[in-house]
């Protein structure tokens, strides 16, 4: 491995869940215990479930090309070790390993971009030097931490887009005509709602489209008639023109691929 450092906190490497992400520069036993570690085993986290690696930096700059290519060889050790869920307290990796904005993730539980790995869960964390320099970033960390910890807790509810539902539409018919109406906006934000994390293993639970700051609507698909509710989605998706925004992108079109357009019975098989 290209020079990948590791801490363990616990005695038991067979246990591993989690592991903190931390920049060459700050890679200090001592100092990860104190602002990360404790933090997390006083919430209830088991020592054996964390470890802490390095993120590779020439001289506290890296480039594209550094970072994606350690990046993939860490993600391979990490996996090799049964590590699902990652604390990247840096935000230049959080994006490679993501393909998401920094600036909007924090407070987000976001999958691994990168196809072999998407089972892996990325939360964005603050670096403990940050607020030596703006006390700000306190709040930062603390909140981070909040996120994996409700996450390994199993605790954890996604972020829902701040909107005002007008109309619950509660059967299939009303679902139908509300798609049909939905047609015609020339945009509109999309959020879903689930049980899992993992597109795989979970239900695709409800559904929320708003085309305006105060207007929107929202149902259930998980039901008696979820399957030709998903079949009425399907049509939607693939019959809309105008532009969708999506609360969380790679997670979410992930789940509607999944759920909608490969499965044989949605798409009629």
């Amino acid at each position: 491995m290209s020079n990948i450092k590791h801490y363990l906190f616990g005695s038991d490497s067979d246990s591993l869940e989690a592991a903190v992400l931390i920049k060459d520069s700050a890679f200090n036993f001592q100092m990860i215990q104190d602002n990360y570690i404790k933090n997390l085993q006083s919430a209830g986290i088991e020592l054996d479930a964390l470890v802490a690696f390095n993120l590779k930096y020439i001289n506290d700059k890296v480039t594209a090309k550094v970072a994606k290519e350690y990046l993939l060889e860490l993600l391979e050790g990490i996996d090799s070790l049964g590590i699902t869920t990652l604390y990247i307290a840096d935000s230049t990796y959080f994006k490679y390993a993501t393909a998401a904005k920094p600036s909007s993730s924090y407070g987000e539980v976001l999958p691994c971009s990168a196809k072999e790995f998407t089972h892996i869960n990325c939360i964005l964390g603050v670096n403990y030097r940050a607020c030596l320099y703006d006390p700000k970033q306190k709040g930062k960390l603390t909140n981070s931490l909040e996120t994996l910890t409700s996450h390994l807790l199993g605790s954890f509810i996604k972020k829902e887009i701040d909107i005002n539902i007008e109309y619950y539409p509660d059967n299939v018919t009303d679902i139908k005509d509300t798609l049909n109406q939905l047609l015609d906006k020339p945009s509109l934000a999309c959020d879903i709602e689930t049980t899992s994390l993992r597109f795989d293993r979970g239900v695709l639970y409800s559904i929320a489209f708003s085309w305006a700051n105060n207007e929107g609507t929202a149902f259930m698909i998980e039901g008696a008639n979820s399957l030709e509710i998903k079949q009425a989605l399907l049509t939607f998706f693939k019959s809309y023109q105008g532009k969708l925004i999506y609360h969380n992108g790679l997670y979410d079109i992930k789940w509607l691929i999944y759920h909608l357009f490969m499965d044989p019975k949605v798409q009629g098989a």
